[in-house]
């Protein structure tokens, strides 16, 4: 059972990839045509494994459930649009908007998420 969970969890985490590839490219788009260029978007991600695959094409044990549209998360890592990056789950400052997170824990993202330094060093 913990196999087919972690199977379910990297993939899950793969295509939320996809979908934030999709987005970071369409803002990368949007920001050109008003004139901001625009270098290659950092994808922060959590799953090891999901980081693996949008890396590695060569894994394709992992990767046979995973539909083909999914999949472009390869291509712009290839030609450098995006830059999927393993930052720990704790440092993720999104999960203060889809988490239920204990105060603290709430506090220190918020505080990072807005640029707080003297919050972040105590």
């Amino acid at each position: 059972m913990q196999a087919k969970s972690t199977a379910c969890a990297r993939q899950n985490e793969y295509i939320a990839m996809s979908a934030a590839t999709s987005e970071a490219i369409y803002l990368q788009n949007l920001l050109g045509e008003m004139g901001f260029q625009q270098g290659t978007t950092e994808l922060f991600v959590d799953n090891t494994a999901a980081l693996a695959i949008a890396q590695d094409p060569k894994q394709h044990q992992k990767t046979k459930a995973i539909r083909l549209r999914y999949h472009h998360v390869r291509h712009e890592v290839a030609n450098k649009t995006i830059r999927p990056t393993y930052q720990k789950t704790t440092e993720l400052s999104a999960d203060i908007m889809t988490k239920s997170l204990p105060r603290d824990q709430h506090e220190y993202l918020r505080a990072k998420a807005l640029g707080h330094k003297d919050y972040l060093e105590e």
